[in-house]
């Protein structure tokens, strides 16, 4: 599948993800490392907590579930992603690791480029007849999807879900929320 200018629809999703990531580091921009960990009312977590779940997320979804290999923040950034303990060794707590970690975001942000780095990678290496092929998520509880649906779940929307968090949260600090 393709649109009118020839894009098929694995470089489509493509651009889109680096739409969410633009726009995330975007703004990023003027976050301090007080307010990136500042607690924030209610059940939201800080911002440095949001911006850990996107990286740790998009790593492990890229990286494992769809590649079979180690996530960056076990490999080439183990002990330098900037968060602020150490992610477990055992793989069964990464998921919940990934959503309950904080960040110090400047710190993070190296991390952040490579996990892009790696997605935008992968992406490039994609079909659309590998973007159609299934990936078995029962261990996660997702049962059987195609490699689309968790590229646009737990990337993309993922992503952009959290970004919009981390831009009320700005605004909660008397900061504009999204770059634009």
């Amino acid at each position: 599948m393709s649109d009118n200018m020839g894009r098929t629809a694995a470089a489509m999703l493509g651009e889109q993800i680096g739409f969410v990531h633009g726009t995330l580091e975007q703004m990023l921009n003027d976050v301090s490392p007080e307010v990136a960990n500042a607690p924030s009312a209610g059940l939201a977590r800080s911002i440095g907590s949001y911006y850990a779940h996107i990286l740790l997320s998009e790593d492990l979804a890229v990286q494992a579930v769809l590649q079979g290999k180690a996530p960056l923040f076990v490999s080439t950034f183990a002990g330098k992603t900037g968060f602020d303990e150490p992610v477990p060794a055992d793989p069964s707590q990464w998921m919940a690791y990934a959503s309950s970690a904080g960040s110090d975001v400047s710190s993070s942000r190296e991390y952040a480029q490579a996990v892009y780095a790696a997605t935008d990678a992968y992406m490039a290496s994609l079909t659309d007849e590998k973007l159609a092929e299934e990936q078995d998520l029962s261990s996660f509880g997702f049962g059987t999807q195609k490699r689309s649906w968790v590229l646009s779940t737990f990337v993309l929307t993922n992503c952009a879900w959290h970004t919009g968090e981390i831009a009320c949260l700005k605004g909660n600090h008397g900061l504009k929320g999204y770059p634009f």
